[in-house]
């Protein structure tokens, strides 16, 4: 009766929180409806996408617009690269500090709880906003906005799994007289590092897309080439490059999604693969480094600049205070309908792209395609096209969302729905109940709450891209941070900041309890 209950309230409250804050972001069914021609006008613009006169049969071979592309995609890989690899490296001692399993002192376990909090809550593209006004346009701004947003996932991810590892070694050694240092190195580190290295690699899968549309606020990469395009309305290019990052993206989460699971379910490679991959990996970085070209002086200049903004961010002019709150509370809105929108979506495709489901192979091979194929577009491409189509403000930012967050969701649910347990179908069948009837009362039971918990933790990311949306006129909190940011205003940036983190971290907690909640039961 308790569940029940709890159902009720929640669903009711959903309905209720969505008609209000949908009329607060002006969303409307028949204003999407009424002008979703200029829409499709929009992406008639995107194809067929123009590779230029690419032409294999001369010396030296043109190859087309890939000649414009394809430094800035090296660009990109290499921000990536090096961004990961400092952020694993600056986790480490986060890692350490904000386990229970190794640091017990509150002195010290609370401190780096926080700073893992802050570096998570603040969303990449305001670390590039910093990162361009301190050193300038260019990947040396990128490389440190992904290092610091890998640092806070990784850190998250894998303290999380050092939680609960076996602390039998640890006893044992805390018996013998060892020190802490000695139980980390020989404990600690041989039980989390294969999760270590697989959550790098999937903030490295993660930091491929990113990077990609960093370039946007002049942090270098692939995405300051998009820019150039969307200024000058060459609509059939971006549709190129677009294409271009998908190829890369699949081929990296093909490669790594492989490595991960093998680290993961702990399966011992041979040892000539760890040898390529370990090799690869040292090249990769030294590679990345050394192309680069990074200028020590101008480093040097950037860190005494990003001293004297962060200075004056930390003296925040609070009488900026109300309207941050308004417009963060803008963007809370535009993630929640964006989110609710994709749920919609997401749903039914989680059973379509799942393989136990009883579909043809080649259908659910054909409908994975869908969620693959949306998440390519990131959430800033598309609000810039839902703007040239409806006009600036929160509504094309709650589309953006809402359209992204189905191919994320799709994935997720998917995954879900092929790890249930076959037990209650196989009964339900064998006292000859029909497909309708096994999936209402043996599948829908077990995927629900996970559904809602995987749509509340998309929910927490929408939060943070809705507070960045602005920065293109889709509404919310970045209208006011990119005018604060271009003006110097960097007191009121600092009080924008204090909100969005505040926000965030509020959100995050409360999306926390509820998750827990569902699941439990």
């Amino acid at each position: 009766m308790k569940r029940l209950f709890f159902w009720l309230i929640l669903i009711v409250g959903l309905l209720v929180t969505y008609t209000w804050m949908g009329s607060n972001v002006e969303f409307s069914f028949e204003e999407l409806f009424s002008k979703s021609h200029n829409f499709f006008r929009q992406l008639d613009k995107l194809w067929p996408p123009d590779f230029g006169d690419i032409n294999l049969f001369t010396w030296p071979i043109n190859w087309g617009l890939l000649d414009q592309l394809w430094k800035p995609l090296l660009d990109t890989f290499r921000m990536s690269i090096l961004g990961t690899f400092l952020g694993a490296l600056l986790s480490l001692p986060l890692i350490m500090l904000s386990t229970r399993t190794v640091t017990r002192e509150p002195w010290l376990y609370y401190p780096a709880r926080f700073i893992m909090g802050i570096l998570r809550s603040i969303p990449d593209l305001l670390y590039a906003l910093l990162f361009v006004a301190a050193f300038g346009i260019g990947p040396v701004a990128g490389v440190p906005v992904l290092m610091v947003f890998s640092a806070g996932i990784i850190a998250k991810m894998t303290s999380e799994s050092a939680d609960n590892i076996d602390r039998g070694p640890i006893e044992a050694m805390e018996a013998t007289g060892s020190g802490r240092l000695a139980i980390i190195g020989f404990a600690v580190i041989p039980q989390i590092f294969p999760l270590f290295l697989s959550y790098s690699l999937y903030v490295f899968e993660l930091n491929i897309r990113i990077a990609a549309i960093l370039g946007y606020v002049g942090a270098g990469g692939i995405g300051q080439t998009l820019q150039t395009y969307m200024a000058f309305g060459f609509w059939d290019k971006v549709m190129t490059a677009l294409i271009l990052i998908l190829m890369i993206v699949f081929t990296i989460d093909y490669i790594s999604g492989r490595f991960r699971e093998s680290l993961i379910e702990g399966k011992d490679l041979k040892l000539w693969w760890k040898g390529s991959l370990g090799f690869i990996v040292v090249v990769g970085i030294i590679w990345s480094a050394v192309s680069i070209e990074i200028d020590f002086e101008r480093i040097a200049k950037g860190m005494e600049q990003l001293g004297r903004i962060l200075s004056s961010m930390m003296a925040p002019d609070w009488s900026a205070l109300g309207l941050g709150v308004e417009k963060m509370f803008e963007s809370v809105q535009i993630a929640f309908i964006g989110t609710t929108i994709s749920m919609f979506f997401a749903f039914p495709l989680g059973f379509l792209c799942a393989m136990n489901m009883g579909f043809p192979k080649w259908m659910v091979y054909a409908f994975r395609q869908i969620p693959n194929i949306i998440r390519t577009f990131p959430e800033l491409i598309l609000a810039i096209l839902f703007i040239a189509s409806y006009g600036p403000g929160a509504f094309p930012g709650v589309l953006a969302l809402g359209i992204h967050s189905i191919g994320m969701l799709a994935r997720l649910n998917y995954e879900v729905v092929e790890t249930i347990d076959r037990g209650p179908t196989e009964a339900l069948n064998s006292i000859g109940a029909n497909r309708t009837i096994g999936f209402r009362y043996a599948v829908l039971p077990q995927v629900i709450p996970e559904f809602i918990a995987i749509a509340l933790y998309r929910f927490e990311i929408n939060v943070r891209a809705a507070s960045v949306l602005g920065i293109v006129g889709a509404g919310g909190i970045g209208t006011i941070i990119i005018n604060a940011t271009r003006l110097g205003h960097y007191n009121e940036l600092g009080t924008f900041l204090f909100v969005v983190i505040v926000f965030v971290n509020g959100i995050d907690l409360a999306s926390s309890w509820i998750r827990r909640k569902i699941i439990e039961g």
